[in-house]
């Protein structure tokens, strides 16, 4: 069962405005049990930053959350991509499916690319050994062995998955989305830094 409760800390300019605690802190404890020091267990911490680096972005006029993930990722392929919206993949209603991402990621590398894949558990060596092979067969540049090089030969893969649904059609939960998020700011930010004097 869920324990419902929640810690809030607001700051504004650097100084705290609003602060509470609000609920218990587990299952058959007293409602002042939960404190504002009160450390919780998380999970997809990097979606908020990943979502505030965006908004920080279309601030300062970097990029513009409406504009098409393709105008930041040209590669960006497979139907209904060119219609995904900055916005839609931090709303979760790109219309990717990680489930069916990941399904026909696998499907594209072993039919398509005709390449097999380790197990899971089969450890980095062979990992790496199958993603210099995807990387040989799909023409990227070289890269080293590693996880550096893995994570990309993944995400260039990816970049290729059809989506599910059209987007704005259905909200699903994806990793992915987010994934190709951090790409446009790691994009913007390498093409920013080149160009300071």
């Amino acid at each position: 069962p869920m324990t419902p409760s929640i810690v809030v800390r607001v700051l504004r300019h650097g100084r705290e405005a609003f602060s509470g605690a609000y609920g218990i802190k587990g299952p058959g404890m007293s409602p002042d049990s939960l404190t504002t020091d009160t450390i919780f267990p998380i999970c997809s911490i990097t979606k908020p930053v990943i979502s505030t680096l965006l908004c920080i972005m279309q601030e300062e006029g970097l990029v513009d959350l409406c504009h098409k993930v393709r105008d930041y990722i040209p590669e960006l392929t497979g139907d209904q991509k060119p219609d995904i919206r900055i916005w839609h993949l931090l709303t979760h209603t790109s219309g990717i499916i990680d489930d069916d991402n990941r399904k026909y990621a696998d499907k594209y590398i072993t039919e398509t690319l005709g390449i097999t894949l380790p197990k899971d558990d089969a450890g980095e060596e062979a990992w790496d050994e199958a993603m210099l092979k995807i990387r040989e067969k799909m023409g990227l540049p070289p890269m080293e062995p590693g996880n550096r090089m893995r994570q990309n030969t993944r995400m260039t893969v990816n970049m290729s998955v059809v989506p599910t649904y059209k987007p704005q059609k259905v909200m699903s939960y994806c990793n992915l989305g987010y994934q190709i998020a951090k790409e446009i700011i790691e994009r913007v930010s390498k093409k920013l830094s080149m160009n300071m004097p």
